[in-house]
C-alpha cells in the first residue's frame, strides 16, 4: 500500500495553517492599564470572564488553522492504493484469468444460467475494460500451463470457446502457472483472477499456493501480483445425483443377471426420484427411490438375465428420470463384459485347504445362484490328486484352470498328463506348502512344467514375518488396481517360504521382502500357449501363526480376493478388463502378447473419429490416458492372421464433483495466505475489490466533510467568542465610568 497526492506541491499548502497563528501574535492588543475601584467581586469577574476568553481564543485559533489544513489537503486530494497511482486506472495490466471448468460448474440458476457461462461473461467484461495494450493470459483449469500473452480482443474470443470438460484439475496447479505467467510480463500492472464457485473440489485446501519471486527486487516491490477470487457458488444448492457405481462381480455370466450397486447423493430437503436402467439402448426397469435430506443412500439394480450379445460386451446406464440444476450426474453409465462361467479345479490334500480359494472365486457354491440372483464368474470344483487325472481326459466339461494348493505329492503320470493339456491351453497354479515334498516338484517331469526347483524351507519367527513385495504391475494379474495392490501386499505377513532355483525363462511376479520369489511364471509357446503360475508359499492359512502349517496370512487380505481371481481368469485366458471408470483415470486393458496384436483402435462416445495406436510384439497392456469424454468407449485389437478382439469400458464424472459444499476461510486462508487475496461474492463486489487495489481509496469526500464539520465549529466558537469578547468590553466600560 502506498499513498499518493495529484501534486506534490499542493501538500505543503497545509504549511499555510500558521498564518492565525502569525497574524494572532501581531494584531494581539497590548493590555492597558487601568484603575479599578476595589470592588472584589467584580474583579473576580473579570477574571473568570478573561479566563473563558483566553481558552476559547484558542479553540476559534486552532479551529481556523484546522481550516486552511483541510483545504490544502482537499486540493492536494490524496489518496491510499496498491498498484497505481490516482488518474492511472488505464494502466497497461498483465491480466491472467483463471476460469474453473470443471463439472460443477454446471450448475444451473432459474434464469437457465450456467455458472460457467457467468464466468465467461465476467471474463469477457474484465478484457474489454483492460486497457487495449495490456497482456491477457487465459488458463483453463482443466490444463494448468503457463500461456503465452494474448490481446484482450483475442483472449475475448478464447473465452467464448471454453467448455466444462469432465477430466479436470483442482485450481492451485493452475493459479500457480498464472502467477508465472504475469511475472514474466513487463506491464506496471500484475492481476490474478479466478472464476470458481470454490467447492471443495475446486481446490487442494491442504496445499498452499506457492507465489514466484520476480528477479528485480525493485520491480516486484513496485508492482505486486493481486489475486482476486469471484465465487460464482449457488446461494442454494439444490442436487440429486448418481456416483460410484460397480458390481457384485467382475464379470457378468452368459444367461445371469448381475447386480449394479451405486450411490444417490441428495442435496436438499427430503425429496423422491424416479430412476430407469437402460441396457444396450433398451429401458429394462424403474424404480422410486425416496431420499432423506442431505443424505447418501445405496441402491442396487439387477439386470435382466444377459446373452453373449455382441463380442460378450453390454453397455448401459441408470438414469434419473427428473431434471434438476447439475444434470451431467443424472446418468451413470456402464460396461458389463459377459462370458461362459470359467471352471476351474482346486487340488488339496485337505479340506481346509481350499476353503479360502473356494470362497475368492465361487462364494455361493451349493446355492441356487439363479434364485440368489448373484454372477459367477467360476465354478469351482474341489477334488484330490487322485481324481484329477481322469478329469482332465474329458473332452466334456474340461477345466481351464487347475491350482494345486499344498498337496503332498503329484504322480508322474498326472505330471505327464499336466504337460500335454498345458500345452493345449490349460492353466496351472502350483502352491507349495507344508505338506508339500520338494522330491514331487523337482523330478525330471515335473522341470519340464515348473517355472523354478524347490531348494528349502525357510522358518521365520513368528514375531518377525517378512512380507510380500514388488508385485510386476505389468502384468495382467496386478496391472488393475496397481496401486492398491503394492500397498496391501506389503501388510501381508510371511512366516513360511519355499527357496527356489529359478529355471531360465521364468519370469518373476512377485517377492518377498528379503528379496526371495514368492509367485513366478512359465509360458509355453504352442499353437494354444498355456501357462504355469508357482507359488513359495500356498494359499491358505491357520488360525496360529505359531503352526508348523501356517505359512502366511495372505488369505485375511483384500488382496487374496483379487489376486485370486485375476490369477484365475488368467490362467483361463480370459482375463476380466477395467469396465468402469471416472474421467481423468488412466485404464489399463491386459492381453496375450502371443496373440500377436499390433494395432488398436480406441473410440470414444460422439462423432470424435476412433484414436489408432500401434502395438509393440512385446506389449501385454494397453493403457489409455485421461479418459475425458463421458460416456461409452469401445476398444478393437487387431492383428495378422484375423486375430481381434473387442472390449470396451464406460466413463462417468468424477464422485467429488457432484458435491456443492464451499470451502470455508480457514481453508481459503491456508492455500493463499491470509492477506494474499480478495474474495468477492458477486460482479458487483469484484468491481469494488478491482477498484479499491487499482484508485485505492480516495479521502478527499471525507476531507470535504471534515472540513464542513470544522467550519461549523469555527462559526458558532467565533460568535460565542466575539459576543462574549462585547460583554467583557461593557463591563470594562462600566468599570472606567464608575472609576471617574
Amino acid at each position: 500500500m502506498n499513498l499518493s497526492v495529484v501534486h506534490l506541491g499542493l501538500i505543503a499548502g497545509v504549511a499555510l495553517a500558521a498564518i492565525p497563528v502569525i497574524l494572532h501574535m501581531v494584531m494581539r492588543q497590548k493590555p492597558k492599564h487601568i484603575i479599578f475601584p476595589a470592588l472584589r467581586l467584580l474583579k473576580a469577574r473579570q477574571k473568570q470572564t478573561t479566563r473563558r476568553l483566553r481558552i476559547r481564543q484558542w479553540a476559534l485559533l486552532l479551529s481556523r488553522m484546522a481550516i486552511i489544513a483541510l483545504m490544502a489537503l482537499c486540493l492536494a486530494r490524496p489518496t491510499c492504493n496498491t498498484t497505481a497511482p490516482l488518474g492511472e486506472s488505464n494502466v497497461p495490466t498483465a491480466m491472467a484469468i483463471v476460469v474453473d471448468t470443471s463439472l460443477s460448474m454446471q450448475w444451473t440458476d432459474a434464469r437457465n444460467r450456467d455458472r460457467l457461462t457467468e464466468a465467461k461473461a465476467i471474463a469477457s467484461k474484465l478484457v474489454r475494460e483492460t486497457p487495449i495494450s495490456s497482456q491477457v493470459f487465459l488458463i483453463d483449469s482443466a490444463e494448468p500451463i503457463e500461456t503465452p500473452p494474448m490481446s484482450p480482443a483475442s483472449a475475448e474470443g478464447r473465452i467464448k470457446s471454453l467448455e466444462l470438460k469432465a477430466a479436470n484439475r483442482p485450481l492451485n496447479s493452475a493459479i500457480e502457472a498464472a502467477y508465472k505467467s504475469v511475472m514474466k510480463s513487463d506491464r506496471p500492472r500484475r492481476e490474478v483472477f479466478v472464476l470458481t464457485d470454490l467447492t471443495t473440489n475446486s481446490l487442494e485446501s491442504e496445499k498452499p499456493v506457492s507465489r514466484p519471486q520476480n528477479a528485480d527486487a525493485d520491480k516486484e516491490k513496485a508492482s505486486p501480483v493481486q489475486l482476486y477470487l469471484l465465487r460464482l457458488n449457488p446461494p442454494e444448492p439444490l442436487n440429486v445425483g448418481l456416483r460410484n457405481l460397480s458390481f457384485d462381480a467382475a464379470a457378468a455370466v452368459v444367461g445371469e443377471p448381475l447386480d449394479i450397486k451405486l450411490e444417490i447423493t441428495n442435496q436438499g430437503p427430503a425429496t423422491t426420484r424416479i430412476l430407469e436402467l437402460w441396457v444396450d439402448g433398451r429401458k429394462r426397469e424403474q424404480k422410486a427411490f425416496e431420499l432423506s435430506a442431505n443424505a447418501d443412500q445405496e441402491i442396487i439394480f439387477r439386470t435382466p438375465p444377459l446373452d453373449a450379445g455382441r463380442d460378450g460386451l453390454h453397455q448401459g446406464e441408470i438414469r434419473i428420470r427428473d431434471d434438476d440444476p447439475m444434470p451431467f450426474d443424472n446418468i451413470a453409465n456402464f460396461t458389463v463384459m459377459v462370458r461362459p462361467p470359467i471352471r476351474v479345479l482346486i487340488v488339496t490334500d485337505l479340506e481346509q485347504d481350499a476353503l479360502f480359494l473356494s470362497e475368492a472365486l465361487d462364494p455361493v457354491k451349493g446355492n441356487n445362484n439363479a434364485n440368489l440372483g448373484v454372477s459367477q464368474p467360476f465354478r469351482v470344483e474341489v477334488l484330490r490328486v487322485s481324481q484329477v487325472e481322469d478329469r482332465l481326459r474329458r473332452e466334456k466339461d474340461r477345466p481351464q484352470a487347475v491350482i494345486f494348493n499344498n498337496v503332498a505329492q503329484i504322480p508322474d503320470s498326472l505330471w505327464t498328463q499336466l504337460n500335454l493339456s498345458v500345452r493345449s491351453g490349460l492353466g496351472v497354479a502350483v502352491a507349495i506348502g507344508d505338506r508339500s515334498k520338494p522330491d514331487s516338484y523337482s523330478g525330471p517331469l515335473a522341470k519340464q512344467l515348473l517355472p523354478a526347483d524347490p531348494i528349502n524351507r525357510v522358518d521365520l519367527k513368528s514375531d518377525e514375518p517378512l512380507e510380500l513385495t514388488k508385485p510386476d504391475v505389468s502384468h495382467p494379474i496386478f496391472a488393475q488396481y496397481a496401486e492398491e495392490l503394492r500397498t496391501e501386499l506389503t501388510q501381508v505377513p510371511i512366516f513360511r517360504y519355499e527357496k527356489m532355483a529359478r529355471i531360465e525363462g521364468a519370469r518373476e511376479l512377485l517377492q518377498i521382502s528379503d528379496g526371495q520369489p514368492a509367485l513366478l511364471e512359465r509360458v509355453f509357446d504352442a499353437a494354444v500357449s498355456g501357462r504355469v503360475l508357482m507359488w513359495t508359499t500356498p494359499l491358505s492359512r491357520r488360525p496360529s501363526s505359531n503352526d508348523t502349517s501356517a505359512w502366511n496370512d495372505f488369505p485375511r487380505s483384500w488382496a487374496f480376493v483379487q489376486v485370486v481371481n485375476r490369477m484365475t481368469a488368467y490362467l483361463a485366458d480370459t482375463a476380466d478388463d477395467p469396465t468402469v471408470v471416472e474421467a481423468g483415470t488412466d485404464l489399463t486393458f491386459p492381453f496375450d502378447p502371443s496373440k500377436g496384436f499390433n494395432s488398436a483402435l480406441v473410440k470414444g462416445p460422439g462423432d470424435r473419429p476412433g484414436d489408432r495406436r500401434p502395438i509393440d510384439p512385446k506389449d501385454s497392456r494397453l493403457i489409455i490416458t485421461n479418459p475425458d469424454l463421458i460416456g461409452h468407449w469401445g476398444i478393437a485389437l487387431s492383428g495378422p492372421n484375423n486375430a481381434a478382439r473387442s472390449t470396451g469400458f464406460s466413463v462417468n464424472p468424477p464422485a467429488a464433483e457432484s458435491q456443492l459444499r464451499i470451502l470455508t476461510p480457514d481453508q481459503l486462508n491456508t492455500v493463499f495466505g491470509k492477506d494474499g487475496y480478495a474474495l468477492a461474492q458477486d460482479p458487483d463486489s469484484l468491481e469494488k475489490a478491482v477498484g479499491l487495489a487499482r484508485v485505492g481509496v480516495e479521502f478527499f469526500p471525507w476531507l470535504m466533510l471534515l472540513l464542513l464539520i470544522v467550519l461549523t465549529v469555527e462559526n458558532y466558537l467565533a460568535n460565542k467568542f466575539y459576543g462574549q469578547l462585547g460583554d467583557a468590553g461593557a463591563m470594562v466600560a462600566k468599570g472606567q465610568g464608575a472609576n471617574a
